[in-house]
């Protein structure tokens, strides 16, 4: 299962769950798999890392914060569309939104910096994610049918 979001069959191709024969191999993703797929866990697990160091080191400025939100946000279209070869530009940019607010809840210098009550950051990740997955995808070249 790539990271790019299945929004119909893909014609002639029955191996997209695991292998032929398995059920829901020709099937679009539902709302766990897109949901999945659209919080960029491994850029969220980089942001920690970034701002544990920065932590540690007892800068919690919130320049620093919102360099390193940046770099993520950057390194979310990066590591989608490089490495992942996601190429729906709308499933792209809602992961970048994640990011943004997976980080925004979890950073340090932004919980420091009291930009934002905790309750709210709280409340729109809950929101966010909730309805992310029900957002339209449109069609990327993997749901069309091979030429």
């Amino acid at each position: 299962m790539g990271r790019s979001i299945v929004n119909t069959p893909i014609a002639g191709n029955s191996s997209t769950r695991g292998g032929p024969g398995m059920d829901g191999a020709n099937e679009p993703d539902g709302y766990g798999d897109r949901l999945l797929k659209l919080i960029p866990a491994e850029v969220i697990a980089l942001f920690m890392a970034m701002d544990g160091v920065i932590t540690d080191n007892g800068d919690n400025s919130v320049a620093l914060s919102l360099i390193i939100l940046g770099v993520g946000v950057f390194a979310t279209w990066f590591y989608l569309k490089l490495f992942q070869k996601v190429d729906n530009t709308t499933q792209i940019i809602i992961s970048m939104l994640a990011f943004a607010v997976w980080a925004i809840n979890i950073g340090h210098g932004f919980q420091q910096a009291e930009l934002i009550k905790p309750s709210y950051a709280a409340l729109a990740l809950l929101i966010f994610t909730f309805f992310a997955p029900k957002i339209p995808m449109g069609k990327s070249k993997e749901s069309l049918p091979p030429l």
